[in-house]
């Protein structure tokens, strides 16, 4: 089994924890029997690539206004891929029958209540039956609420990125998997002067799965 962490931020993806994003009319990424892989490959590029050009924002913040706005449209263009990618593993996950689960947490903890564990062992169990043989790729996105230290935050989702994976491994034992951790900090997108029950929506992990190879209705097809 695979993993690998990336470090989410951005606002239209924290949404999704509680709702799926709806699926744009066009697909906007690649999309065929052998493109599962891709898609979650760009995903995680493009949110790798968010990070790095909000870095980039703190800098040229110190330097002329014109060059900070104009990195500004480059994280608003990548989170847009961001998102349009997200989209795509969401109507993949669909296509395939496979979906996905959102678990949550109580406010400042990463261990899952005895209920939102049965219902991610049913999920793993519901994979495994449906997988028959083909590799499912699976990508965790952990998430904090915007309350507190950031880094405080940050850590608590990479947290709980890790947990649905730590409870499915053992039930895929016997199914070719790859899990993708991708934790987001909080302190970036949701928000700050809502109420307690507000508040909670945001301690989540969202586990979307799909299929590595599949065969896919001819109406979803590539793009870019």
């Amino acid at each position: 089994m695979k993993a690998t962490i990336i470090a989410l931020s951005l606002a239209a993806l924290a949404l999704s924890g509680c709702q799926s994003i709806p699926a744009p009319e066009k697909p906007a990424a690649v999309v065929d029997e052998a493109n599962a892989p891709l898609a979650v490959k760009r995903f995680l590029e493009a949110n790798t690539a968010v990070l790095a050009e909000l870095g980039e924002i703190k800098a040229t913040g110190r330097q002329i206004l014109e060059s900070a706005r104009q990195t500004q449209e480059t994280v608003l263009q990548t989170q847009e891929t961001a998102r349009r990618s997200l989209a795509v593993l969401e109507e993949l996950s669909r296509r395939h029958g496979t979906g996905e689960i959102t678990v949550f947490f109580p406010v400042a903890g990463a261990t899952l209540s005895a209920v939102e564990r049965d219902r991610l062992v049913r999920f793993a169990d519901f994979a495994a039956r449906e997988a028959r043989g083909r590799k499912l790729l699976l990508v965790s996105l952990g998430s904090a609420s915007a309350f507190g230290d950031q880094k405080v935050n940050q850590r608590l989702a990479e947290r709980r990125s890790a947990v649905p994976v730590d409870v499915m491994d053992k039930y895929l034992i016997n199914v070719p998997h790859e899990f993708h951790k991708v934790y987001g900090t909080g302190d970036l997108y949701s928000p700050k002067g809502v109420k307690l029950k507000e508040h909670q929506r945001y301690q989540h992990a969202r586990v979307i799965a799909v299929f590595a190879s599949e065969q896919l209705p001819g109406d979803l097809k590539a793009g870019q």
